[in-house]
Order: C-alpha cells, then structure tokens, then sequence
C-alpha cells in the first residue's frame, strides 16, 4: 500500500469522522487505499464514519493502525504533503522531513459493517436542519432509557424528548414509519460538510447519511416511540409568559455566571412593570444577578432550569416567543408554525 496526499486533507478527514478531531486512547483508525483517493474509516458506538479524499501515486492497500498516534503526528506536522506506505507489519506516515511507523493491527477484527447503497430516501437539507432543532431535548448518555437517547423522524414529525422537554417540528414529507436515530449519529449528520446534497439510505435497523465525500452509518434504536402528544397539555390558558426571543435568549446566556451555581440552575421569572420582565439567579454562598428584557407575564413568578429555557428559545425562529401554562403541575407549552415545544417549570 502506497499513496501521497495533501496533509490538509489528510486533517479535514480526520476531524470529519472524530468529534472535534479527537480520537481516543483506544480507538483505531482503518485506511484503505483506491486507485484515485483515501478512504479513513472510524467505528465506535455503532457507528461507522468515513471520509474519502483525493490521492496520487497510489497502490491499493488497507491497512487498522492506532487513531491517537496518527492524528497527534498529523496534527502537529506543518508540510504540505504526507506520504503513507505499508512494510511488512508496519505502516509508516511521512513528511520528508520526519517520519513515524507504527504496528499495524489486524484487519480480520474489523466491524463487517459497510455504508447501504441503493436509492435516496427523504432526506433533505430541512429535515437535517430540523434534526438540530430538536436535539437539545434528547436524553443525555447517562438516561437509561434507550428510546430516548435519539430523536424520532417519521409520521410527519422530527421530535425529541426527556420527559421533562420536548421539542417537536413538523415536516410533512416524513413516511409514516417512524426511526430513532440515535444522538451521537445525528451530531456527525449535522456536521457533514454539504448539508445541501445530504442523503439518507434505510435498512431495517440501520440507516446511512451521507454529503458529498462523507458518510455516516449507524444502527437505529429499537423499540416504540411514546405518543408524544398525550405530553402536551390541553384547555385554557392559565398564565403567560411573553418576550422578545432574542433577548431572552441573550439575557439567559448572561447568568451563565451565577446560574452555573444555582440550585438546579434556576432562573426566577417576574414582572418588572407592565413591559418588562426581571430575571434573576442566585446562588448559595456566591450571590445573585439580575436580567431586565422586554416582556409581559400575567404571572407573580415561575421559574425555569436556565439551560433547559435557552435551548428551548434558540432553537425557535419567531421574533416573540410566548410560554402558555395551562396547567401549573404540567409543562408550559410554546408554539410556532411547525414547530411545539414544552419544558417543565421548578416549583418555587
């Protein structure tokens, strides 16, 4: 196996299939070799990334080295060119000026996965973009409940939920059946370079996405999604909460000093006037700040999780975002065209 390739290339495919271009201590790194280009491969948590890129002066190979030692010494390398070749049991990366060989490890031990051909599905730059619409609302790693740690794309819907959010997007192009896509698929999906080509190919259980030179293979989590619907509350407005999206969404990122330490995160929401809203956050033996933004409430004061409010307004698009409670014992509801969102008030 021999191939020479762009060093910056060689660091954009990396960085495209490990998060933030880190890969871990123990993770490995496949590198095949094509008549015209290199293909980089990573698989971890059921999921298979890959980034091909161009090549010249190539022989066919494929080589399993170690992830870590080959992105430190490409990282760090400042040449313009990187020459790799395969000898005996060792795989060498070279510069001209440096060189680094490591021991190669064994291709019979790689995942038999490979990415699904065939027709495109309905994927499309929307439906990528309203992936992250909904994404804050996703269960974290930790949850033990597996059916929330993906969004559910399907049935005219895009939604995410813990149980204490929600975030629901309406895409009317969506097939019936519905998929659950996990978390960590859909962080690469969102950072596929050409969102405008993206694609989708299912299979039973599985899903591959893909834009241009990469592509994302994942297994989808098995199981029923819950009927989301029966969360949102229903009957008359009981109270409100009302304000410029852009400032709340401002105002909530300024107590990241003082909320970080709050207990769980607080911010207490009250009126200030008739058109204004006072937000504030305290924190046991640190203090406490105050917000003012433009808003109404028919509320004394309710209160929210910082990070939960924030995410929930960043994700919406209207200029006024209003929070309707309908029942004080039940998550507040917000709602804009396409799109419905809840998150559950602290008791004060």
């Amino acid at each position: 196996m021999r191939a020479l390739s762009s060093r910056s290339e060689f660091v954009v495919a990396l960085r495209s299939i490990y998060l933030d271009g880190e890969a871990s201590v123990t993770s490995r790194l496949r590198i095949d070799v094509q008549t015209d280009g290199i293909t980089l491969s990573a698989f971890e948590k059921e999921l298979l990334r890959t980034c091909t890129f161009p090549a010249r002066d190539t022989e066919l190979g494929s080589v399993v080295v170690p992830s870590r030692a080959v992105t430190e010494y490409v990282r760090n390398e400042d040449s313009q060119d990187l020459l790799l070749a395969e000898t005996d049991l060792e795989f060498e990366l070279s510069t001209g000026r440096s060189r680094i060989a490591l021991r190669t490890l064994s291709l019979i031990d790689w995942p038999a996965v490979t990415h699904l051909s065939g027709s495109a599905s309905f994927w499309d730059e929307t439906t990528v973009r309203n992936l992250g619409r909904v994404m804050h609302a996703v269960a974290p790693d930790t949850d033990s409940r597996e059916i929330f740690k993906g969004v559910a794309v399907g049935n005219g819907w895009i939604v995410a939920t813990d149980s204490q959010r929600l975030a629901a997007v309406e895409a009317g192009h969506l097939p019936d059946e519905v998929i659950i896509v996990p978390r960590l698929a859909i962080r690469f999906v969102l950072g596929l370079s050409d969102l405008s080509s993206c694609e989708a190919r299912l299979a039973p259980g599985k899903a591959t996405f893909s834009a241009g030179r990469l592509a994302v293979t994942t297994s989808l989590i098995q199981g029923v999604y819950p009927n989301w619907r029966e969360a949102i509350p229903e009957g008359e407005e009981t109270g409100y909460v009302e304000a410029k999206r852009e400032e709340l969404v401002i105002a909530l990122r300024r107590l990241g000093p003082i909320g970080a330490y709050a207990k769980n995160k607080l911010v207490r929401i009250q009126p200030k006037g008739t058109e204004q809203l006072l937000l504030t956050s305290r924190a046991p033996d640190l203090g406490y700040q105050e917000e003012s933004i433009s808003g109404q409430t028919s509320l004394k004061e309710i209160g929210f999780r910082i990070p939960s409010l924030r995410e929930l307004a960043e994700n919406m698009e209207s200029e006024i975002i209003r929070l309707h409670v309908i029942d004080p014992n039940r998550a507040v509801v917000t709602r804009e065209e396409r799109f419905v969102g809840l998150v559950m008030p602290i008791r004060l």
